[in-house]
């Protein structure tokens, strides 16, 4: 019965695989505030602190209002959120209105040789910004206007040839930039800016924020709608690591 099991649970995977193809990025760093804290569920230790930012009901389980002004998340800064072969950023928003270049997720100075890259809303639509000289800031941005009040998952991605940014796991933009990415020693942040990020307090988040998602590397369109259906902490076990069928097999030895 053993073997007959793990024949089928191969033949499964392998379809799944031929479907959506491996993953090739890295997840260094998920948020799901389940607990009402900012606690990396990867088990990489990039833990952040909350200020002004309440637990209240998610898109899965809890998540954080953000007043648009004061309220954010800060990571400190460390050599695993500087990526080199790309990034994805995700995440489920609700906003309640809508605050100029407010930042959902990012790691973006503004001093000249700190940008890196910045997932944000110019108005209704998403822009997702990148920086390969620290000082520079091509982007893309979506066609779609995300409406206030409404569950909108949004994801930004970067491979070294393309920014492009999704909404409800459909991409929307594509520009070309081979810039690469830039590194530097500022922190990275949730729903706002930083105190040294002398871009105003109106560009803050204004709304609720949850499953939080920093990845090395490009996802696919298709690992962004896998992604966008169930929580991260599904997805990486109680020791962070990225969880599959696999252990089942290792279960019946």
């Amino acid at each position: 019965m053993r073997i007959v099991y793990i024949c089928v649970l191969v033949i499964f995977l392998s379809m799944s695989f031929a479907t959506l193809g491996f993953c090739k990025a890295e997840l260094i760093a998920a948020y799901t505030f389940d607990d009402g804290k900012a606690r990396d569920v990867t088990g990489n230790g990039n833990n952040g602190e909350i200020k002004d930012a309440k637990p209240v009901d998610g898109k899965f389980g809890k998540a954080l209002e953000f007043d648009g002004v004061t309220s954010q998340v800060a990571i400190k800064s460390n050599d695993m959120l500087n990526f080199k072969d790309g990034v994805t950023l995700e995440a489920w928003v609700k906003p309640s209105k809508y605050n100029d270049l407010s930042a959902v997720v990012q790691k973006w100075g503004d001093n000249t040789n700190r940008r890196q890259y910045l997932l944000c809303f110019v108005a209704a639509k998403v822009r997702m910004y990148i920086s390969g000289k620290g000082n520079t800031w091509p982007s893309a941005e979506s066609k779609t206007d995300v409406k206030t009040g409404e569950w909108t998952h949004i994801a930004g991605s970067y491979d070294k040839a393309n920014i492009r940014v999704f909404i409800n796991g459909k991409m929307e933009a594509e520009v070309a930039n081979t810039e690469g990415l830039f590194s530097s020693d500022v922190p990275a942040w949730i729903g706002g800016y930083g105190p040294d990020q002398d871009f105003g307090s109106n560009r803050h988040f204004p709304g609720v924020i949850d499953e939080v998602q920093y990845w090395n590397g490009a996802l696919t369109e298709a690992e962004i709608q896998q992604n966008m259906n169930k929580s991260v902490a599904l997805t990486v076990n109680k020791n962070g690591k990225l969880t599959t069928k696999w252990g089942e097999i290792k279960a019946l030895d």
